[in-house]
């Protein structure tokens, strides 16, 4: 629910207590205001504007009463009844390599009662200082590359900012654990390293390493084979 708070500061009472206030507005425009809203009769010096239409402008203004009557309206203020909007969820990895790695994400429904304008990419290769990038808000995806400092090899991590007219969304979750990285390149010069001896019947292979790894170390090596078959190649 869209909500306006306004207040302001009483003037001069005249000579006499002022006993209350009444609220002028504009219900949907930016002309002049034109009929009351709501009258206090406590003289508090605050309102709150509820079962506002999101992304409307609304103009309100004030005038005070004591005994003897009304005084002028007070200069009017003008309000889009609009808030920050929600964040979007927790990017996701869709795509990595050694030289750029790639995040997407998916907004709020909530956008503040108005449109969404931007989304903000922070980083961790900054310390998440400054926006990594800005894209337009009919964009949900966002690739950084050397131009912008990914290091081969290094581990990122990424979140995102909704942007509307009023201001920034709190930041979304943390998308961790993103490795500028490859897969590494097949192994080399696979060999039986031994002979097959009926009293052991073992075979001992050895190859070398990849020659890229990636940007990353390699972790493991997987053995395939054909289980045992008289001929054929391995699945």
């Amino acid at each position: 629910m869209i909500t306006i708070d306004i207040n302001w500061a009483a003037g001069s009472n005249g000579g006499s207590t002022i006993t209350s206030y009444e609220i002028w507005w504009n219900s949907g425009g930016t002309g002049p205001v034109s009929s009351v809203l709501y009258t206090n009769t406590n003289a508090a010096t605050t309102y709150k504007a509820t079962g506002l239409t999101p992304g409307f402008y609304y103009v309100f203004a004030v005038k005070a009463y004591n005994i003897v009557g009304s005084s002028d309206l007070s200069t009017s203020v003008t309000i889009m009844s609009a808030t920050v909007p929600d964040p979007p969820n927790t990017p996701t990895s869709v795509a990595a390599s050694s030289v750029s790695v790639t995040i997407q994400w998916t907004p709020s429904a909530q956008t503040g009662g108005t449109p969404l304008t931007t989304f903000l990419v922070y980083w961790s290769g900054n310390n998440f200082a400054s926006p990594l990038g800005a894209v337009a808000s009919t964009v949900t995806q966002f690739t950084a590359d050397a131009s912008n400092g990914i290091v081969i090899g290094q581990s990122y991590q990424f979140y995102v900012i909704s942007v509307n007219v009023i201001g920034n969304s709190a930041a979304s979750g943390t998308l961790s654990n993103v490795i500028s990285a490859n897969v590494p390149t097949v192994p080399l010069n696979l060999i039986r390293a031994t002979t097959v001896t009926p009293v052991d019947s073992k075979i001992t292979l050895d190859w070398d390493p990849s020659s890229s790894s990636g940007g990353s170390d390699i972790l493991t090596y997987e053995i395939w084979w054909n289980g045992g078959t008289i001929a054929g190649p391995y699945p």
